[in-house]
């Protein structure tokens, strides 16, 4: 299955937090759907943040200077919100995560409305995928040499 777009990776099942909630709510949140990443709302719907499993461990640790066990979301959420259109190549959005030291995008439409959400993992759903797909040299029919050849550039990554 060939994914060229945000589109065609993203997850479309999004699951908010409120940004008044509890950290432990947000974990159990995490738990419950198996994910780990939460578009964090404000009282209006409207998303302002985001919040990784990795934000709550870090919240949750009674070792951190200053630890608060009823600490809030909005204390550890990131904002503002990167967002990334759902026609934007997978490529692109895969080296934008690179780039910026984060693992999810918030996705788009044209108008500007949240429709999704790609995650690293999603990312690598994407990889996993298009390394499992035949061979684009499967079907040709070669002398040995050459098929040798494509063989050991194919499992060199070439």
């Amino acid at each position: 299955m060939k994914r060229s777009s945000v589109k065609e990776s993203m997850s479309k099942k999004i699951v908010t937090v409120r940004w008044d909630q509890r950290m432990e709510e947000a974990a159990d949140l995490m738990e419950e759907h198996r994910i780990r990443h939460l578009p964090v709302s404000d009282d209006l719907g409207v998303i302002v943040g985001i919040i990784s499993d990795r934000d709550v461990s870090r919240a949750r640790s009674p070792n951190k200077p200053g630890f608060d066990a009823n600490a809030k979301v909005s204390d550890s959420m990131s904002w503002p919100v990167i967002t990334v259109s759902q026609n934007l190549p997978l490529r692109e959005a895969a080296q934008g995560m690179v780039d910026e030291k984060i693992s999810a995008f918030l996705v788009t439409d044209d108008a500007q409305a949240i429709v999704g959400i790609v995650t690293s993992e999603d990312m690598l759903r994407a990889l996993v995928s298009l390394l499992s797909a035949p061979s684009r040299f499967a079907k040709a029919s070669y002398s040995p040499v050459v098929g040798e050849l494509l063989r050991e550039a194919q499992a060199a990554g070439l």
